[in-house]
């Protein structure tokens, strides 16, 4: 599951600067690039901005065990910050940078803050 939410990211990613790309050139073969980026970031900081982020940060938490040893919250058998897990926890951390970035700038482009606004595309 770890990995379809950073693929979903990317691909979010990868749909934006494509799309930057597009605007600079002033030139756009495709259209749906536009809309599924507008639909995907509208998603991203409503519905799934707290599932996301939670999970993301769930892969770094870790405790201490009754033995004393630095193990994940979850899978008790798994050390934290040794072997594998470092790449872990370091996209993980990367990914939630990423994408609480991602999620301000879209609430920040389509939000209206006011609760009273003459817009009525205004969210």
């Amino acid at each position: 599951m770890f990995y379809v939410g950073m693929a979903l990211v990317v691909l979010v990613i990868v749909d934006f600067f494509y799309v930057s790309y597009s605007f600079r050139k002033k030139k756009f073969t495709f259209v749906w690039p536009i809309h599924a980026l507008r639909s995907l970031c509208s998603l991203f900081v409503t519905i799934l901005f707290l599932p996301l982020l939670d999970y993301f940060l769930s892969i770094i938490g870790c405790i201490y065990d009754n033995d004393g040893n630095y193990v994940h919250h979850v899978f008790t058998e798994v050390e934290c910050w040794q072997g594998t897990y470092v790449v872990h926890g370091a996209l993980a951390i990367i990914i939630s940078v990423v994408f609480v970035c991602i999620s301000l700038t879209v609430s920040i482009t389509y939000f209206e803050c006011r609760g009273t606004s003459s817009d009525p595309t205004a969210r």
